[in-house]
């Protein structure tokens, strides 16, 4: 079982780095 904190840090980090690659678009 994977804890539910572990999901949420890895929605995070992916939302990040799809904000990152926006901003240098």
């Amino acid at each position: 079982m994977v804890p539910p904190g572990s999901i949420l840090l890895s929605v995070t980090s992916i939302n990040m780095f799809w904000l990152c690659n926006d901003f240098h678009e």
